[in-house]
Parts: structure tokens; sequence; C-alpha cells
């Protein structure tokens, strides 16, 4: 074995040996550089880590602020497709977007509580009417029910 093998392996053919402290005063130094090395790598791929997902999780400022903005789009649409209610309705769930799930500040809370209030009637009164024409499509709904059973 070559001496630059003898430094960095540290007998690597055994199963915990490069965790073993090299016997050699200079090969241990270069062992104590190297389990710095990775100790200071994890550290910041974790803090990283940690920074991203802290990043992405909405504030419940923005969140009040996001159904604000959606009760005046709803307010201006004739209609809402039953999926988007439903879709609208399991977000403003989300504990990010309630207030009394999460810690706000008065005036966030007041903001909220109306942004709540506003979007509850919204979805449930917006609903597409079906609108059949004539004796035809109502023979077809007919059928179509009649084969579901």
């Amino acid at each position: 074995m070559t001496k630059s093998e003898q430094r960095y392996l540290c007998g690597a053919g055994y199963a915990r040996a490069v965790w073993r402290p090299p016997a050699d005063p200079e090969q241990r130094r270069e062992w104590g550089k190297w389990l710095k090395g990775l100790a200071s790598a994890t550290a910041a791929v974790a803090g990283i880590g940690l920074l991203l997902a802290s990043a992405g999780t909405t504030r419940p400022g923005e969140a009040t602020a996001q159904m604000e903005q959606l009760a005046n789009k709803l307010e201006h649409a004739k209609a809402v497709h039953p999926e988007t209610a439903q879709t609208i309705a399991s977000l403003i769930r989300q504990p990010w977007y309630d207030c009394t799930q999460v810690a706000c500040t008065a005036q966030v809370q007041i903001r909220n509580d109306a942004a709540r209030a506003r979007l509850k009637p919204l979805l449930l009164n917006r609903k597409p009417e079906i609108q059949t024409a004539g004796a035809e499509a109502q023979d077809v709904i007919r059928r179509t029910s009649a084969q579901q059973q």
C-alpha cells in the first residue's frame, strides 16, 4: 500500500476503520481535519434545508391578503365550479389560513375573520346552474341516471 493510500484510507478494508483514529500523529491530524470538514458540510446542508423549509410556509398576513383577493374575485364571478369551491374551502381550512389556529396580530385577526365571513357565503351561493335544452336534454339525463343505477 502506498503512503497516500495509508494516509486517507486508514485501513478501509475493515468495517469501522475510517472512524478509528489512526495511531500516527500526522495521520491523526489529517483524520481530524477530515471529520471537521464532514461535520461542517453536514451542518451547512442541514442549515440550508431548515432555512428553505421555514421560508416555504405562508404567514397569516399573507394568507389573509390572499383570501381577501380571492373574495374580491369570487364576488365578480357568476358561478364557481363545485371542485373549485371545494379546493378553496380545503385551502382556507389549513392552519396558516386561520388566525384561531396560529398567532396573529389583532389587526390581522380582524381582517382574517372578515375575509372568512365574505368567502363562506360566496362559495355556497355561486353554484353553476345546469341549463337543459328541451326534451332531448331531459332524455339524455334520464338515460344517464338509469345507466348509473
